[in-house]
């Protein structure tokens, strides 16, 4: 006699699903927990934009699609909002998201133009992103 299986067959999520996924979160709860006793934060994510990778360098699995997000954090108690900078694993054969910037980017919007203003004025090969990138968005000034 064969055993019965209770496993859920998780359905395998196309990409517009996966976007809608991560964008889905906007509006929830943020947890920054810290080592060496830090103090956590918490906070809302207020918004996000995703972006699906087309090509992983270094990446033989065609099982695991990668997602960069950038997201806009209120955290509780600080006058200025935060822009975080990370991504998500989405491993297609278990349908299973991983948060993978455990050790993201997260600062204020201040600190962030200065950071990016400081390396569009030291690096040239930063200037050139940023040259490119305003070509590309010239339109979207206006």
């Amino acid at each position: 006699m064969q055993g019965k299986t209770n496993r859920k067959v998780k359905q395998i999520l196309d990409d517009e699903q996966q976007k809608k996924y991560l964008l889905s979160k906007i509006d929830g709860n943020v947890h920054f927990k810290y080592p060496n006793g830090e103090d956590p934060e918490s906070g809302t994510l207020v918004d996000r934009y995703a972006l699906k990778l087309s090509d992983v360098p270094n990446s033989s699995s065609k099982d695991i699609i990668y997602w960069m997000v950038m997201d806009m954090i209120e955290f509780q108690g600080q006058a200025e909002r935060q822009i975080r900078m990370s991504y998500y694993r989405y491993k297609k054969s278990t349908s299973r998201w991983i948060f993978a910037g455990q050790t993201s980017f997260s600062f204020p919007i201040s600190e962030i133009i200065q950071y990016f203003t400081g390396a569009v004025k030291e690096k040239e090969w930063f200037k050139k992103i940023f040259q490119e990138i305003l070509k590309r968005c010239v339109n979207e000034f206006d």
